[in-house]
Parts: C-alpha cells; structure tokens; sequence
C-alpha cells in the first residue's frame, strides 16, 4: 500500500487529510484565549466555560494545548515583599548576632 502509493507520487508520506480531528474549531481556540485572558486567574474552569458557550465538551488538556498554541503558559504571580534598606540592614544585624 505504501509502496504503491510511492511508485504513484514518489512520496511515502501521509495523505493530507488523515490526521486526528481536532476537537475545537478556530472560533472556539479564539473564545478560549479571550476567555484566559479576560479571567486570569481562572484555570480548568475554562473548558465548562467552553461547553456552556458552544456545547462542545473538551479535557483540560485541550485547554491547555489550544493556550499554549498562542503562547499563554500557567504562571504563579511571584509573592513576597520586597525588602527595603532598613530591612536589609535589621536582617543583617539579626544574622551577625545569631551566627554562633
């Protein structure tokens, strides 16, 4: 079959067409990037969102493929207090006394 299909075109490879369908039409990768990026801090919340909207039901990963095709990745906001001289110079002060 293969063969065949190599002495008709000279190629081997596979015929357009033959892929997996994707579960999501454009329209609905674009609702979910509008969506990531309206709720920031929603996560798999996401694909209910889709299915209320269009009715068509995906996985998380799905999700998670369709906003890492458009470059939006899962970050965790960087929490802590930034430390000013005063505290920089009490820590030290701290760490000096308590070293032995």
């Amino acid at each position: 079959m293969i063969w065949n299909r190599f002495l008709e075109t000279g190629n081997a490879d596979r015929r357009s067409g033959q892929e997996r369908r994707r579960s999501t039409m454009p329209s609905e990768d674009l609702y979910l990037m509008l969506t990531a990026r309206r709720y920031r801090n929603m996560n798999a919340t996401l694909e209910q969102h889709l299915r209320s909207a269009t009715g068509i039901s995906v996985s998380a990963q799905t999700v998670r493929n369709r906003l890492h095709s458009v470059d939006m990745y899962a970050r965790r906001p960087m929490v802590c207090v930034t430390l000013t001289a005063r505290h920089r110079c009490v820590r030290r002060e701290w760490a000096t006394e308590h070293m032995n």
